[in-house]
């Protein structure tokens, strides 16, 4: 999926992970405070500077739901 297809699946509360994570990693909505995201080990950012971080076209494709069975 496209980044920005990413954002709008993250916003929903999906976890989503990235062609450049590892196995595990994901990223969501942090649902006690939208304005940030959740990580798979309690991190917390701010949502705009997570996407901040990653305005190189690399980070444009490559995005997928995040399946917590594999």
């Amino acid at each position: 999926m496209t980044k920005a297809e990413a954002q709008v699946a993250i916003e929903k509360g999906r976890k989503v992970t990235h062609e450049y994570f590892s196995n595990n990693e994901w990223v969501t909505v942090d649902k006690t405070n939208p304005s940030f995201y959740l990580f798979e080990d309690d991190v917390r950012q701010r949502a705009k500077s997570f996407w901040e971080m990653r305005i190189d076209d690399a980070w444009n494709e490559g995005w997928s739901i995040y399946n917590e069975n594999e």
